[in-house]
């Protein structure tokens, strides 16, 4: 966690969004992903093969390999386009209070989850864990970068206990929502995700604010 942490400050700025180096290379790219992401939301991701995405997408094998690398990747690059609109959204927020607007970050993350559905959400997990941060780096995830920057400015203006580290209490929040999302994906029937998450998230704030 200490070398993810060590690149998370300054990475509030948005990375440009890399795809295509041709408007129909883009397009295609998207008529792939589109694509892909329609069946697997349909079938599952297990159910869904490469020769079902190509034909979906009316393109070669070929042409599909040229766009990405595997099943995979399509997973990987859904979760970057998410993270992407997270930070537009974050940064649309008023400011006022950090500790209002990580609430609201994590009831907007809520609904990414519950929009994915459990099999995607524990799908992605698994190829993070399997993968050791080789297809995708947690340090890429904008949400790591929001919560570290609600929860330095946040601090700075006196709405969080000095007690922790901002890098800290981004730990103790990441840690509650794997958790909870985690336990969402075993037991889907038992959990109320995105009132389960506000819920927890409000109860840490509590614990964070300064003493006095």
């Amino acid at each position: 966690m200490e070398k993810i942490l060590s690149n998370i400050p300054g990475r509030i700025a948005m990375t440009s969004n890399k795809t295509g180096t041709t408007k129909k290379g883009q397009q295609t790219r998207q008529k792939i992903f589109q694509a892909a992401l329609g069946l697997i939301k349909e079938r599952g991701y297990e159910q869904t093969t490469l020769v079902d995405i190509c034909k979906a997408a009316g393109i070669a094998s070929g042409t599909f390999y040229h766009h990405f690398a595997s099943k995979q990747d399509i997973l990987v690059e859904y979760v970057k386009e998410e993270s992407r609109d997270l930070m537009n959204y974050y940064q649309s927020l008023p400011k006022e209070s950090y500790g209002q607007a990580f609430l609201q970050v994590m009831d907007y993350q809520a609904f990414y989850f519950e929009r994915k559905g459990t099999e995607f959400v524990s799908t992605f997990y698994a190829i993070m864990l399997l993968s050791r941060n080789s297809i995708y780096s947690y340090g890429e995830f904008s949400l790591l970068s929001i919560i570290y920057d609600c929860f330095d400015k946040g601090q700075k203006q006196g709405e969080f206990t000095e007690q922790y580290s901002p890098g800290y209490m981004l730990e103790l929040a990441i840690g509650l929502l794997y958790t909870i999302t985690t336990f969402w994906c075993m037991y889907p029937s038992g959990v109320d995700l995105r009132r389960d998450i506000r819920s927890r998230m409000e109860n840490l704030l509590k614990i964070l604010r300064p003493m006095g």
